[in-house]
């Protein structure tokens, strides 16, 4: 267990696999399938550089970490990395044939052609709404990797010695209920230390929030939980407040969603002795949390105001010293209520060059000026707020993430939009200043190098298609979209395909995953460079 003691000190950073690698970070942002499919296609473009072992960590969000989780764990299903990320196809080869051709049930990108929404009906016959979307999210992109079992609960560790060293620590080690190698399951060799990023919204009172407080709750396979410690006084619909110490502390994966101890004292680090919780799939609790957007929408909805167990939750106590409150159920909501990047918890971490992966639906408008109406049409949401530039919006909490100065932000938007005048990949590499956030635990007065790799058309890859699948695309970016690549490369988040949540075409798949392969061999020196 490790405690907040002002600053942020994280505990894989005391770890030689961790250190040793360059001080940089990919951040897989959130975005149902559509964020999916694109973070396969950037990790085979640095899987094919040799890029990924000069990452130190991946920080994902919802769909981000629908990928990044599976190639981070995966277990069975592929033969190696190269089958689980899919064949690199250049963008002549992409005609009708090929891009609707069956995907070969190894390929990651093959779990974004399942039925989600089916599995979520069939689940939620037999479960309660939070249970049933994270057992649907599991079965969806866990299970063909040998990550999930509805009967067998395992708890991501980092390696076999890391697991043995748990198992040999318990007491009395050989019980009934003692852990054994069975119950974990073993980060691969040779990747970056993975982060999912959920949040917790709050005591699961029944009861709408008036307003929402999230705190950011990360999943590694080292610890959860998160390390700023805040009070905070949660306001509901019906009845009286609740005063709630929130955060403080990590705790090892293993031991999430039983009970804690009464008190606590002594340094951070220290080992305890806890009664065994009930078996909690971490990686399954993590995917669904990490992706339940509907979590904090739920709030403003009168009639789900009496609703228990209508989200994921989990039995949580805040490490901290001194008296420590009773584990109680708190409800879980997508990262993306807060940060749907990823990049606040790598700011936290000090790394001095971040990609971040911004796979969004909102494509980029050139011809805006920033501070000249509404940013909401002209790009993705989660941008302005890390500037102090923020809009108010249902279901999320953004205003608590200024990092950078606002005078920064004008900049980096012209370097954007020049990008995509350019025709090639829209990227912009900034240096920031880092500000103190105090709510975050990020520290300031610093400089970060940052890659916005920003999901747009892109002239110079389209042009290299074929003539159908050019027309295709520009089809599907008409005013009024028809056709397979409605709003490629932005799919819709949610129904981009009648009748369906986030099931995506083959062709979908392809195009896009094969659209951010090319731009990371396009920009193969920059890549080589920032990493």
């Amino acid at each position: 267990m490790w405690l907040d003691d002002g600053v942020p000190r994280f505990p894989e950073l005391g770890l030689d696999d961790v250190q040793s690698r360059p001080s940089t970070g990919l951040c897989l942002s959130g975005g149902g399938t559509r964020a999916t499919c694109a973070a396969i296609g950037y990790l085979r473009g640095l899987l094919e550089l040799g890029l990924i072992e000069r990452l130190r960590y991946t920080s994902a969000v919802s769909g981000g970490s629908w990928a990044s989780i599976p190639f981070s764990f995966w277990q069975t299903g592929a033969s190696d990395d190269r089958e689980l990320l899919g064949p690199i196809l250049p963008p002549q080869e992409l005609d009708h044939a090929r891009l609707t051709a069956e995907l070969p049930p190894a390929y990651l990108g093959a779990a974004a052609t399942l039925s989600f929404r089916d599995s979520l009906f069939d689940d939620i016959c037999e479960l309660k709404p939070g249970r049933a979307w994270v057992r649907a999210v599991a079965e969806t992109f866990l299970q063909r990797y040998g990550l999930y079992g509805p009967n067998t609960p395992r708890s991501p560790v980092l390696s076999v010695g890391a697991r043995d060293e748990i198992l040999a620590r318990q007491e009395p080690p050989e019980t009934s209920s003692a852990l054994t190698a069975d119950d974990f399951v073993v980060a691969r060799p040779n990747r970056p230390f993975p982060i999912v990023s959920a949040c917790l919204l709050g005591p699961d009172a029944g009861n709408n929030l008036v307003r929402l407080d999230p705190v950011s709750l990360q999943f590694t396979p080292l610890y959860v939980g998160s390390l700023p410690a805040h009070e905070i006084t949660y306001a509901y619909r019906r009845g009286d407040g609740l005063r709630r110490s929130v955060g403080g502390g990590l705790i090892e994966p293993f031991a999430l969603g039983g009970p804690g101890p009464r008190e606590l004292s002594g340094a951070s680090g220290q080992t305890l002795t806890l009664a065994r919780p009930p078996g909690l799939d971490q990686l399954a609790l993590a995917l669904g949390s990490s992706s339940c957007a509907y979590a904090s929408a739920i709030h403003a909805i009168p009639e789900l105001n009496t609703s228990s167990g209508r989200v994921p939750c989990l039995d949580y106590w805040p490490p901290r010293r001194g008296q420590v409150p009773a584990s109680e159920a708190w409800e879980l909501g997508d990262g993306g209520t807060i940060d749907n990047y990823g990049l606040l918890p790598l700011l936290q971490r000090e790394l001095e060059t971040i990609i971040v992966l911004v796979n969004t639906k909102q494509q980029l408008s050139v011809d805006w000026t920033p501070g000249h109406g509404s940013y909401q049409p002209h790009i993705d949401p989660y941008l302005p707020p890390l500037f102090g530039v923020h809009e108010e919006r249902a279901s999320i909490r953004l205003d608590r993430n200024q990092v950078f100065p606002s005078a920064e932000f004008a900049e980096l938007v012209a370097d954007l939009q020049a990008a995509k005048r350019g025709g090639g990949p829209v990227i912009a590499v900034r240096e920031h200043e880092v500000l103190d956030n105090a709510w975050w635990g990020i520290r300031g007065a610093r400089k970060v190098r940052v890659a916005w790799v920003y999901l747009d058309r892109v002239a110079r890859f389209e042009a290299l298609l074929p003539k159908s699948t050019q027309a295709a695309v520009e089809a599907g970016n008409a005013r009024i979209a028809v056709g397979p690549c409605q709003r490629f490369p932005n799919y819709e988040t949610i129904g981009a395909n009648a009748l369906s949540l986030v099931r995506f075409t083959p062709l979908q798949v392809r195009l896009l995953a094969n659209l951010c392969t090319w731009t990371v061999l396009d920009q193969r020196e920059l890549f080589e460079e920032l990493l």
